[in-house]
């Protein structure tokens, strides 16, 4: 993909387990803000099978008639998204960008699934955090994880040094992500921070992280507005996209 593709295009928020779309509220608008038309998809990860809530994604990306679509998902729903692409195989799709989502399976979800209680929680969402997704298509997928350990999720499972306070760094990664990038956030953090939503407007408008912002790179390439000229304005104007100082 042109590395300064800004085809402006459609973009699905996805939040993750027991959150709604509100919490999408900051991405929101500063996806919007970036020129992207915005459809939050919230579904009910707990009572409805995965089945179900794949089938009801792809008939919202139905309504997009092939208008180009990206989408941005935290946590489960980037599995959710993965595993939606796998199925369907959209022709219109260009970009997804995951936030803190345990693609190689969730140790918490592991830890919290062997009580009952656990199980009536997580539902339908259990063995997919367990197992985790692959990817066997040719997708462009990024991921930005969290390294702040806050949450309950390393109160209740062994999770790595590098943790977000529910996934573990080691947890976000596999070797058909296009991108990754650790961001000094918390899991939920991850939805509220501006260099987050920074970071995703820059991916999704031109296929790569903007190395301006302090971040630990994963020995993948970073957007460097000193090599791209014509990328030159993101120094003065990304700020601006989300409306907060990063």
């Amino acid at each position: 993909m042109n590395k300064t593709d800004t085809t402006v295009h459609r973009v699905i928020l996805i939040p993750g387990l027991w959150t709604s779309g509100y919490f999408m509220t900051l991405l929101a608008r500063a996806v919007r803000k970036a020129g992207f038309d915005v459809s939050i998809f919230s579904c009910p990860y707990v009572r409805r099978s995965l089945e179900s809530n794949i089938d009801a994604l792809h008939k919202l990306i139905s309504t997009f008639e092939g208008q180009p679509f990206s989408i941005v998902a935290h946590s489960l729903g980037g599995l959710l998204a993965i595993r939606a692409l796998e199925q369907y195989q959209p022709a219109n799709f260009k970009r997804l960008v995951l936030l803190g989502s345990p693609i190689a399976g969730s140790a918490a979800a592991r830890s919290f699934g062997a009580c009952e209680i656990g199980r009536i929680m997580l539902g339908h969402s259990l063995e997919l955090l367990r197992s985790g997704v692959n990817v066997t298509g040719d997708y462009d997928i990024a991921q930005i994880a969290g390294c702040k350990p806050r949450g309950l999720g390393r109160r209740i499972a062994k999770l790595d040094t590098l943790n977000d306070g529910g996934v573990s760094v080691s947890e976000t990664q596999a070797p058909w992500l296009t991108h990754h990038l650790v961001l000094n956030e918390s899991h939920a953090g991850l939805l509220f921070s501006a260099k987050v939503a920074g970071q995703t407007v820059c991916y999704l408008k031109f296929g790569y992280f903007y190395s301006g912002l302090r971040c630990r790179d994963q020995g993948v390439r970073s957007l460097n507005t000193s090599l791209y000229p014509e990328l030159r304005p993101l120094d003065s104007t990304l700020h601006g996209l989300v409306g907060i100082k990063l």
